[in-house]
């Protein structure tokens, strides 16, 4: 699997991480994946846009929605 191959699938599991979060708890960890991720790749831009989906995760969570 190449480097390209190998973000996407982060990219993907980031994705179904924040889809699956159900508590506050479950989004601060979301949080922490990203900002793992941006730290492994160094795809600032990318994790900008996984933090905003979150950010809307979380706001549903709080919600109760």
């Amino acid at each position: 699997m190449n480097t390209r191959e190998k973000k996407r699938a982060a990219f993907n599991k980031a994705l179904a991480i924040i889809n699956s979060c159900k508590t506050n708890d479950h989004v601060m960890c979301a949080y922490n994946y990203i900002d793992n991720f941006r730290k492994v790749f160094g795809e600032e831009e990318i994790a900008k846009k996984l933090r905003h989906i979150c950010s809307t995760k979380r706001t549903i969570v709080n919600r109760g929605l």
